[in-house]
């Protein structure tokens, strides 16, 4: 052993330290633990739900594919902001019209099961999620209650290309191939269509809303498109995405609510930063 070593090792400061990180190391896993007790009630339901309703990751891009259905999905945003009045998030305020537009999603999905498929979040124990679901689990199971299926709302986020790799690309591709599609995005958002999903697609065409607070659009574009007739509507617009995916299948159109999905795509296959942690709108 070094001088050096042995210096640190008998430093009166060091030992302090050190105890000191051990001390912390051992509070951050009783906190752990004392987390996963108090969520494992929530959690447990959450998950008794999704394994009785939810489509795994591929069967549900291929529901997509096979039965030309919409698909309107909710993350923790679309229900913390149905369910706290004073929840927002940075690009979309809240409002009792947005809670009960989101809420009416929910109850055409089940009323409508051939025209709209809802997308409830895959079941993750991290420490964000176990904060949603101590919080909202039971009111969300409520608003649930009577749907005989849902689909992975994490279809579009980078855990369905981290666990499918390129076999969930062609799940995707297999969407959109030869089809008209129309885009439906916030002006100067980031969204885009990247070539390694979307370059077998036969035309694209784009609406737009604003980049932010777009739910205030809802009626504008549910007019501008009303006079369309592409084959497949894609929608990359936060909460407000959720609901006119809803509005456009209830006049017969078909919609996905895609959200993230270029971004997921490169973050997992190019390396780029995940999707929460880019801007709004392009720089």
């Amino acid at each position: 052993m070094s001088a050096l070593s042995n210096l640190l090792k008998n430093n009166p400061a060091v030992k302090t330290l050190s105890k000191i990180y051990g001390s912390l190391e051992q509070i951050k896993k009783n906190s752990e633990v004392t987390r996963m007790a108090a969520a494992n009630p929530y959690l447990s339901n959450i998950r008794n739900f999704n394994k009785s309703v939810q489509l795994s990751f591929s069967e549900t891009v291929q529901v997509l594919a096979k039965e030309k259905i919409s698909f309107a999905r909710f993350g923790d945003g679309e229900l913390k902001l149905m369910l706290r009045p004073t929840y927002k998030l940075a690009f979309q305020n809240n409002s009792e019209a947005l809670r009960k537009a989101l809420a009416d999603v929910i109850e055409f999905g089940k009323k409508s099961p051939t025209q709209l498929l809802v997308g409830f979040p895959q079941t993750y124990q991290d420490l964000h999620w176990s904060g949603v679901w101590v919080d909202i689990a039971d009111e969300t199971l409520e608003l649930f209650e009577g749907i005989t299926r849902t689909g992975n709302a994490h279809v579009t986020r980078p855990i369905f290309f981290e666990d499918l790799g390129e076999a969930g690309v062609d799940l995707w591709r297999a969407v959109w191939s030869g089809k008209k599609v129309r885009v439906i995005t916030g002006k100067g958002s980031r969204f885009e269509l990247t070539d390694a999903l979307f370059d077998n697609v036969e035309s694209v065409s784009y609406s737009y809303s604003t980049a932010a607070h777009a739910f205030e659009e809802i009626e504008r574009l549910k007019t501008e498109l009303s006079n369309t007739s592409e084959d497949l509507y894609l929608i990359a617009l936060g909460p407000a995405g959720t609901v006119l995916t809803a509005e456009l299948a209830k006049t017969g159109k078909w919609a996905i609510d895609l959200g993230h999905i270029s971004d997921s795509y490169e973050n997992v296959f190019k390396g780029a930063v995940r999707p929460e942690l880019k801007p709004v709108i392009k720089s």
